[in-house]
């Protein structure tokens, strides 16, 4: 496997779809974006950019589009945080799809 990601589905990655479930009360458009297998999707709100064809497309930063992704804690542990790509902010450690809405919403704040 070289890493690249096609499609993305909720039974592979329910933190993240739970994340961009509850964050479509907030927002009109919500998704969860296919990246590679080994940083996995993101999510974006509102429109995305991207370059390239499938599955080598690679997302334009900045321009104002605004996506989270989740990444690892520092400490190793099963805890993961967002990041906010366009204003490089990141959330503090949480667990599971309840405390990730409630941080993705500080963040989009």
């Amino acid at each position: 496997m070289t890493g690249e990601m096609y499609q993305v589905n909720p039974e592979e990655w329910p933190l993240h779809f739970g994340i961009a479930e509850g964050l479509k009360k907030e927002s009109k458009k919500v998704e969860v974006k296919p990246f590679d297998y080994y940083q996995g999707p993101y999510i974006v709100i509102g429109d995305d950019i991207t370059v390239g064809s499938c599955p080598y497309k690679i997302p334009v930063q900045n321009m104002g589009v605004i996506r989270l992704w989740l990444i690892p804690d520092e400490d190793g542990s099963d805890f993961v945080r967002l990041f906010r790509e366009d204003t490089e902010q990141t959330s503090e450690p949480f667990i599971d799809a309840e405390m990730g809405i409630n941080l993705a919403k500080e963040l989009l704040k």
